[in-house]
């Protein structure tokens, strides 16, 4: 295997790390790990097949939740095996159209684990074994293990609720939703009325509560969980379900539940983890996990999605110009309260959002991705932790969206206020072989005025102008970024478009290619001219970098003590003295 693109990023909650492995090898072996077997002297299919991929989760990083989804690509028809530190390992998968994915639970004491993987052919051939390595850092017991906003609900650890069972396989909606005798779908659990709620009298009227009790005596109830195994549960639409307490929606452990699309509005208390939701078909449009509300039905609200993978297709090495266009978009939240949470978003049009307030996006992957990674357009939200990366699709291709690592854009007559943006990574390619690379900016804040954002610690490498670009600020701080890609790369704080200056706002401890700093507020940022002066790797050839410090760097002591930036991209505490410039201290 032919390792591309590596760097490095650690999270910033408790000590977690994130070493992730951008990896290609051929596209024949990528789209389809089989062999085309050879027969022995005896006419027996002798050749083993290729090792099985494993595309989620990513090699080496850092996960707080023992509940995982391991997915890749494998020999259709194959047994893929799994072993390793998983409770009752070997656990076994079947390929289906070259693809599998079990949910996995790992041993939960703390600390480092490994999976491995392999498959076994029609002819009882066995590849060789591929392993991931994974560091498990339980950050707090189940209950409130979602970084929940201050305004909204937080969900319990669902140990004590009644639990519900359902079964694409071997269920049946006669059943009374046990374990021993399942349901089969949560689509026809929710046509055929089986969860308790209320609503919101029709039309809606701003303000009103919903009080009208829908499908009263249904077994499934607020607080209650229900568990979905191995299957395709169609495409669910959540409406009209307002609970008093969260329902749990999860895979059942060692399942791996699929959903073609999750649409939830005029809804509220809800958690969704686990689950694997795609259309899995290519040029599919639209999005594919979608929390609004509704002018007819009512708003949503405190709605979780944690854990899950979403793509549009598994694999988009067979992409067209035309396919990246139509894409799904990945997941998009326009309700208040909501948070989205661990997710693996891959091979979408846009990555996600928060567009409504006290909302948060937390430690999420958007990898492939033709629009923009992460979008951000509301008062008191937050985008942290997350990774984002490899951008397709040029103007040159049909695509005439600016793409963007993150953008936010306020078209109101109000400030936005309160928006966070702190420790993501934002890497424009990270594979020298991808086909329709697109060059992309990095943040880009636009249309203020902000009241005090914050954006901080960031590693940003792209190639357009746009590195880090905010344009309108109030009582705002953007420090300790790191913004090193192109030299025709900035980080800059400009005036508004309006023209107004920023006012009193902090733009310092910030390292890049070209600074473009306010009249006042400004200091201890450092130019670059050569990358590889400061950072232990940098080579935009072949994609690889790693942004921490070497200790011949000037920056590694040449920062100012700042309150609002105690820690590093990482968690680890900076100095109070001299503190490093850029997202790492050293």
């Amino acid at each position: 295997m032919n390792l591309k693109g590596l760097f490095v990023k650690k999270y910033n909650l408790g000590i977690l790390i994130l070493y992730v492995l951008i990896f290609s090898v051929s596209c024949t072996k990528l789209e389809s790990p089989s062999s085309e077997g050879s027969t022995g002297s005896n006419g027996l299919d002798t050749t083993a097949p290729l090792a099985p991929t494993i595309i989620s989760p990513i090699n080496g990083s850092t996960i707080s939740l023992t509940s995982i989804t391991l997915t890749g690509q494998c020999e259709t028809g194959a047994s893929v095996n799994i072993s390793g530190n998983i409770n009752n390992s070997p656990i076994t998968a079947v390929c289906i159209s070259s693809v599998y994915s079990s949910a996995l639970t790992l041993s939960p004491s703390n600390g480092s684990k490994t999976i491995n993987v392999t498959q076994t052919d029609s002819s009882n051939n066995v590849s060789a074994v591929r392993s991931i390595n994974l560091t498990l850092n339980i950050l707090s017991p189940v209950t409130g293990d979602y970084p929940i906003p201050a305004n909204c609900d937080v969900p319990p650890s669902f140990t004590n609720s009644n639990k519900f069972y359902v079964d694409p396989v071997n269920g049946n909606m006669s059943n009374d939703g046990s374990s021993a005798n399942p349901w089969r779908t949560l689509a026809e659990v929710l046509s055929s009325n089986k969860i308790e709620s209320r609503s919101y009298s029709k039309p809606y009227v701003a303000g009103s509560q919903p009080t009208q009790i829908k499908n009263a005596g249904a077994p499934v109830k607020a607080g209650d969980a229900i568990y979905l195994r191995n299957g395709n549960h169609g495409t669910v639409l959540i409406q009209d379900y307002s609970n008093s307490e969260f329902i749990a929606v999860r895979a059942q452990a060692g399942h791996s539940p699929r959903l073609e699309r999750l649409y939830v509005t005029a809804a509220s208390n809800f958690v969704f983890e686990g689950l694997t939701i795609t259309p899995n078909t290519l040029s599919p449009g639209g999005t594919i996990v979608e929390i609004s509300d509704h002018n007819f039905h009512g708003p949503a609200s405190n709605i979780v999605i944690a854990k899950n993978v979403v793509y549009s297709t598994l694999s988009s090495t067979s992409y067209s110009a035309a396919n990246w266009l139509n894409a799904a978009s990945g997941i998009m939240s326009y309700s208040p309260c909501t948070t989205i949470v661990e997710n693996n978003i891959t091979n979408v049009r846009f990555g996600g959002g928060v567009l409504n307030v006290d909302s948060i996006m937390d430690s999420n992957l958007v990898q492939n991705f033709s629009g923009d990674g992460l979008r951000i357009n509301a008062s008191r939200t937050t985008l942290i932790n997350n990774t984002i990366m490899d951008s397709r699709l040029e103007d040159s291709d049909g695509d005439d969206n600016h793409d963007d690592g993150i953008q936010s854009f306020n078209l109101g007559s109000e400030p936005f206020y309160d928006m966070t943006i702190e420790a993501n990574t934002i890497i424009e390619s990270t594979n020298p072989n991808n086909t329709f690379k697109s060059g992309m900016q990095g943040i880009g804040i636009f249309d203020g005025v902000y009241d005090r954002l914050k954006v901080l610690n960031n590693v940003v490498s792209v190639t357009f102008y746009q590195g880090i670009g905010i344009l309108g600020t109030r009582n705002s701080i953007i420090a300790n970024n790191t913004v090193v890609g192109h030299p025709q790369s900035w980080c800059g704080l400009f005036d508004s478009k309006t023209g107004a200056a920023p006012v009193n706002s902090t733009f310092k401890n910030n390292i890049g290619y070209i600074i473009i700093a306010p009249a006042s507020g400004s200091s201890n940022n450092i130019t670059v001219t050569n990358p590889n002066d400061h950072f232990v790797t940098f080579d935009n050839v072949n994609k690889v970098y790693d942004f921490h410090l070497k200790s011949t760097s000037t920056a590694k002591t040449a920062g100012v003590p700042l309150q609002t930036v105690l820690k590093d991209i990482e968690g680890k505490v900076r100095s109070t003295t001299t503190p490093s410039v850029g997202a790492y201290e050293y």
